[in-house]
């Protein structure tokens, strides 16, 4: 039995990255010199580092239960992790192309459950 998936012909295709803001989520927007965001930026990957650490130690204290919980906070601070080292990445660019006083914005956008989705700097 062959299935075949039929779809109006005023349907729009939309990306899966544009159907995670369908639910809701929000974006942030910080201004300041290019020195200070990637300043926050260095903050929140160190954050995520130490998050990453203790998820892994309420996996091995609390078991089964501990491994469910923080494999779950273990993939969020690593989301962040992530996000936040490419957008350190663009301010480092940025800093070389037009000084560390320059000022600039840094962009975050997440998910109605506080997933990041990204992270950017511009000038």
């Amino acid at each position: 039995m062959e299935m075949t998936l039929r779809l109006p012909q005023n349907y729009v295709e939309i990306e899966q990255e544009e159907m995670m803001y369908l639910d809701g989520g929000g974006s942030s927007r910080i201004t300041g010199t290019l020195g200070q965001l990637r300043s926050r930026l260095a903050q929140a990957i160190n954050g995520s580092h130490i998050g990453i650490a203790g998820s892994v130690g309420a996996a091995l204290l609390l078991g089964k239960v501990g491994a469910i919980l923080g494999g779950g906070m273990g993939a969020w601070f690593n989301n962040v992790r992530r996000h936040a080292s490419t957008a350190h990445h663009q301010a480092n660019q940025l800093i070389t192309r037009h000084g560390i006083n320059r000022r600039g914005t840094m962009t975050t956008t997440w998910t109605t459950g506080r997933w990041v989705t990204g992270i950017s700097v511009r000038v």
